[in-house]
């Protein structure tokens, strides 16, 4: 062997060596999993999600909330949507669900509205009401959604608000109320009463009524009670001229114990509560529906389609389910790289993938039918290990002990598997995978971009031939017969 051979020896032997260093387990950021066409992992927490408080003036997306500090967060994950006509009532195709009277909406205090600056007046206000039997007092239906309390306790009792009057286009006015209905008996009303005495009344509970006609607050007791009804379409009941032109007082009477939240008499045209996907016809099409007059907690597709009274509204209670799952977590919570050198000589290369996942602990959020579950994407056979520790905090994966194996349940492919029906918001899961893997499939599994996968040692003398150790013989071999060798 000449000098100069043994020269191009060391020099590719060197060049040979970092290669095999840098590559022999490649580490894979969170954001190269494939978690689709390349079916890493993806565990995830299915939940249905309450904000106490949610802020729409301030937020832009029903997964924001306040946290403990009193800023905005999200919640990392994703609504449970769908816009299938075949998913209709199972609640993902109208999944953000509230109340009326659980909403914060400055607008529905301001009944009368006596002048363009601070009003001087309120419905909300008892002191402005007088009584016959009955009582009023200053409620909340919901923390800080003011409302006021009517009680009768006989047909005969009665509250009346008078310090207002409408003397311009009194038919073209909506009765607008929004209410809980604690209680009631017989037919309680209230009436709009005009001042040479007489007055259209709408029923604020009728159990033998329809809910959705004209004039009918509610047929059973409950929350979020909401009716639109124009003043002209009444009929005209008294002992006046047999017309509403000026109108001068609002009369509750009966028995019963109602929660007003909102009350007015002056707009000329309804609300809007928001929008909701239905199905009226046979042509498998969702269609839009406008809603003006829900009844207790009710659903809309988007909290986009809230009316312009939203615009600065404060829901308390906005709820929806909804998923987070590892494709969603950020880059220091995924550990995960590609061993070539591994115990399976059959296979190219072991995924070992670690997460770190939790739901996020708050005051201002909370979680029913929580679940942390997964589908298994590779036959039995390719789960090396499966196992995860519940409580993990923020210790490093390479330090977490007393793992629990849960491999025994990877045992099929598309299986679907609970690993925790007993899940604690705030608590740190830790999840451990090691899945065996060709060489196509290790490179499917990271997205175009990401790191090279290391070729296993196994599977022969073709797959030695091409693996690093090879390459470093298939050199070495053409240094020294001046042949060329080609590795692919």
């Amino acid at each position: 062997m000449n000098t100069n051979a043994l020269t191009k020896v060391g020099v590719a032997l060197a060049a040979i060596f970092l290669m095999v260093s840098a590559a022999a387990t490649p580490a894979v950021a969170a954001s190269t999993l494939n978690y689709d066409d390349g079916q890493a992992p993806n565990p995830q927490f299915s939940t249905d999600v309450t904000v106490d408080s949610w802020d729409n003036g301030e937020f832009n997306s029903p997964l924001e909330y306040y946290d403990d500090s009193g800023d905005a967060a999200t919640l990392g994950g994703e609504l449970n949507r769908s816009t299938d006509v075949d998913d209709l009532g199972t609640g993902t195709v109208n999944p953000i669900s509230l109340t009326a009277t659980d909403i914060s909406i400055a607008e529905f205090g301001e009944f009368p509205r006596k002048d363009e600056g601070d009003n001087v007046a309120s419905f909300l206000d008892a002191s402005e009401w007088t009584t016959s039997g009955a009582s009023t007092s200053e409620v909340t239906t919901a923390p800080n959604v003011e409302a006021i309390r009517y009680t009768g306790s006989a047909t005969s009792d009665a509250a009346t608000y008078g310090n207002f009057s409408i003397s311009s286009s009194a038919e073209k006015r909506y009765i607008q109320i929004a209410a809980d209905v604690t209680s009631a008996s017989g037919t309680p009303e209230l009436r709009v009463e005009d001042q040479d005495g007489d007055y259209v009344a709408v029923e604020l509970y009728n159990s033998s009524a329809n809910q959705s006609a004209d004039g009918v607050l509610a047929n059973q007791t409950g929350e979020g009670h909401v009716m639109q009804v124009q003043v002209g379409s009444l009929a005209v009941q008294g002992s006046g001229d047999g017309t509403i032109t000026d109108i001068a007082a609002l009369n509750v009477t009966g028995q019963a114990t109602v929660d007003f939240s909102l009350v007015n008499v002056e707009r000329t045209s309804p609300y809007t509560f928001g929008e909701r996907y239905v199905q009226t016809d046979d042509d498998e099409e969702l269609e839009t529906e406008t809603i003006r007059e829900p009844h207790g907690e009710y659903s809309v597709h988007s909290v986009d389609t809230l009316g312009a009274m939203f615009d600065d509204a404060v829901v308390k209670g906005l709820s929806y389910p909804a998923h987070v799952e590892a494709a969603m977590l950020p880059a220091e919570d995924v550990d995960a790289t590609f061993k070539g050198d591994n115990a399976y000589p059959q296979w190219d290369s072991v995924a070992d993938i670690y997460y770190r996942m939790t739901l996020p602990d708050a005051y201002d959020l909370s979680y029913s039918n929580v679940e942390l579950s997964q589908t298994s994407e590779w036959p039995g056979t390719r789960y090396v290990s499966v196992e995860m520790v519940e409580g993990a905090g923020d210790t490093d994966f390479e330090d977490i002990e007393s793992w629990t194996s849960l491999t025994s349940s990877f045992d099929a492919q598309d299986k679907d598997i609970t690993l925790d029906s007993t899940v604690s918001p705030g608590t740190e899961y830790a999840l451990h995978y090691e899945i065996k893997l060709t060489g196509d499939e290790a490179s499917a599994m990271q997205s175009a971009g990401g790191p090279g996968v290391m070729e296993g040692e196994g599977g022969g003398f073709w797959s030695m031939l091409f693996s690093p150790i090879g390459a470093i013989g298939t050199a070495i071999a053409g240094l020294l017969t001046g042949r060329k060798f080609e590795v692919i």
